[in-house]
């Protein structure tokens, strides 16, 4: 349609070129996915604040809770995984959606011997810099995958490793930065079988070329040139 001069397809270059193709046309424009946060290297590890052991392993999983974030699939693969040894953390707003089943699973888990900490609320950057950094691991087991996210910035900048679908937008830039590993779906036992086997470990990660092709200022410029 001739109302539209541009659209801008965020931290997915190929699919802008592929629209372009297909629709004859020189609208579609690749928009970086800006970091604008930039206190990573004044992280802090938490494991004594937190009081995790050093031999403990630590799962991450940030940001708003819902059942499309594959929240509830993390709950239920700590019922699976042996309770010691790992520590869940859960930072962010559980949403409404989920809430009920999430707090009686937590609960379940918990008096089960398993380690879970629950911050339900509004977490701060630097407060999410500071539990990436004392993380093992991130997941994101999320359902819808045709978008990025922005938990990819966080992993990158302090070289904590994802587990996320290999499905959509997400692992194709999850393949493209090697920032992880992959789900062939997202399910319980898929998550805490790669979990089992710390998926962390051996992978040969380097978030440098993800946080330099994603600089703010790089949005900016895009934003303001065309």
């Amino acid at each position: 349609f001739k109302v539209f001069d541009k659209i801008f397809l965020l931290n997915d270059a190929g699919a802008a070129v592929f629209f372009n193709k297909k629709f004859r046309t020189n609208k579609f424009k690749y928009l970086p996915d800006p970091i604008a946060v930039r206190d990573f290297e004044s992280a802090r590890n938490l494991r004594n604040e937190l009081k995790i052991g050093d031999t403990e392993q630590v799962l991450l999983h940030f940001g708003g809770m819902s059942g499309r974030k594959g929240t509830l699939e993390v709950l239920q693969s700590i019922e699976i995984l042996p309770q010691k040894g790992y520590v869940f953390i859960f930072a962010g707003v559980v949403g409404s959606d989920i809430k009920t089943e999430f707090y009686a699973r937590v609960e379940s888990s918990r008096e089960r011997g398993a380690n879970i900490l629950v911050f339900d609320e509004f977490c701060s950057y630097s407060f999410l810099c500071d539990l990436c950094k004392t993380c093992d691991a991130i997941v994101i087991p999320y359902k819808s995958t045709e978008q990025s996210s922005g938990v990819i910035a966080y992993a990158a900048a302090l070289n904590r490793p994802v587990l996320a679908p290999r499905s959509g937008l997400l692992g194709k830039i999850i393949r493209k930065y090697r920032l992880g590993c992959l789900l062939k779906e997202v399910s319980a036992v898929q998550i805490a079988g790669a979990i089992q086997n710390r998926f962390w470990q051996n992978l040969k990660l380097n978030g440098a070329e993800y946080l330099r092709d994603n600089e703010l200022c790089l949005f900016q410029k895009i934003i303001l040139e065309e």
